[in-house]
Order: C-alpha cells, then structure tokens, then sequence
C-alpha cells in the first residue's frame, strides 16, 4: 500500500507516543519500525521533491511562454495599429467618409478631447488634487461644450478609425 507523507507521519507519532508510554524504552521492534518509517518518508520526500522539479520546470516554461506571448500580442498591436493607420490615410486622401460591406464597416467616429496648452492656467476647479495636481479633462471638456472659455485649454476634434 502507497503511503502518504501524512499516513507516515501519522505512524511516526504513534510510534513516538508508544515509546512515551514505554517510559522512553526503545525495544527491537520499535526500533525497526522507526527506522522502515524514516525510510519510507525519505522515500516520499524524494518523490514529492522530483515532482516539485518538475512543477517548477513547468512554471519556467510558463513564465517564457507569456513573455514570449506578451511580446507577440505587442507585434499584433503594432501591425492592427499601422494597419489602421494606412486604411485612414488612404480613405482621408481619397475623401471617403465610410465603406461598408456585407460583413464589415469601416467608417470615421469623432472623437472630442481636451487638448491641455498649459497647465498652470487652469483655474483650480477644473484640477483635482491627489499626490500628483493633475487637470480634470472631462469638467474642462463639458465647460467648453457649455460655451464657457477655460484658459490654457481648448477642444480638439480627432478622427478615431472605426472597424466593426
């Protein structure tokens, strides 16, 4: 029968509390099975050690396969950005707004942000205090939508391809 580490563990402590119960007297027969205990949980212990080795030899694996991973999702990223980037240049130059397909759109979105020109004459109530003062570009955003000028700041229009 195939022990586990527990199940020798569990029989150590027995043979430890007979021998307390024998006063501290070792006989023959504990000693033996003190020793086929201390050989059978060396034995365990190996056998847990080469699959520990080879669990950790897995996650080295693992850990080069997400790099590997990660630096192939950062080409792909690439490639889809210039690959947009060259479906927007020729549809601006050639002053096509939308195309559309049975199994696929390809069309301009305006997309409003706030450009900041200086940020030291923001008024206070556009920033946002944390460890780091930065600017609350959505509050500069919706006051510039509403008519209100807020200095240092402006709205800009971006054109954003879509692929859907």
């Amino acid at each position: 029968m195939k022990k586990s580490i527990y199940n020798i563990e569990s029989e150590y402590l027995a043979l430890a509390e007979s021998i307390e119960e024998n006063g501290g007297e070792v006989n023959e027969e504990i000693q033996h099975a003190l020793l086929i205990n201390k050989e059978e949980m060396e034995l365990k212990a190996a056998q847990y050690a080469f699959v520990v080795k080879d669990l950790l030899g897995d996650v080295d694996i693992i850990d080069t396969e997400i790099k590997r991973l990660s630096e192939l999702k950062k080409v792909k990223n690439k490639i889809v950005d210039r690959l947009k980037s060259t479906v927007s240049e020729a549809m601006k130059l050639y002053g096509v707004e939308k195309i559309s397909l049975p199994s696929l759109k390809i069309f301009f979105k305006e997309a409003k942000s706030v450009s900041i020109l200086d940020e030291s004459i923001i008024p206070d109530e556009y920033k946002k205090t944390e460890v780091v003062v930065s600017v609350k570009k959505a509050d500069i955003s919706a006051a510039i939508k509403e008519g209100k000028e807020v200095p240092g700041a402006i709205l800009v229009s971006n054109d954003h391809i879509q692929f859907k």
